[in-house]
């Protein structure tokens, strides 16, 4: 899952911020947003997640995760430039490699064993909250800079 800030929905907050102080003062408010996103949504995941009865039994029969269950363990990556904006990945994506890399087969499913999504409904409950983060996080820059609309 990446959390991904779309400036579309927050169009005029965001023109606002860019004529009052340009692309590098929105730039630092993406990396914010995405932060707190990701922050939201890696406990969130980790609610989702199946667990098994006997974590000892969890993984492949020859690679056994050694730091505790997978949801102990999502993933969480720092904000990083993505095109014009920040974006953060968190979870695991289908080119995993990781000691975790099993998860990627809980989530999408196999041949022989049905998905057990938790990626998608993870993404769909944490959408709203970024937004009003996005909204938050834009007016109290406006609000900094320019002083209170009203």
């Amino acid at each position: 899952m990446q959390i991904q800030l779309d400036g579309a929905a927050l169009q005029e907050l965001v023109a606002a911020l860019e004529a009052a102080e340009g692309d590098d003062a929105r730039a630092a408010v993406d990396k914010r947003i995405v932060k707190r996103g990701a922050d939201i949504a890696k406990p969130d995941m980790a609610r989702r997640i199946p667990r098994a009865a006997d974590h000892k039994k969890s993984g492949s029969a020859w690679s056994k995760p050694s730091g505790g269950p997978a949801a102990d363990n999502v993933p969480q990556e720092n904000p990083k430039k993505s095109g014009d904006g920040y974006a953060a990945k968190v979870g695991w994506m289908l080119d995993d490699n990781s000691e975790y890399f099993y998860m990627k087969f809980v989530n999408w499913g196999t041949l022989k064993m049905p998905p057990r999504d938790f990626v998608e409904p993870t993404a769909q409950a944490v959408e709203p909250q970024l937004q009003k983060i996005a909204e938050e996080e834009y007016q109290t820059e406006l609000d900094k800079r320019l002083g209170r609309f009203e």
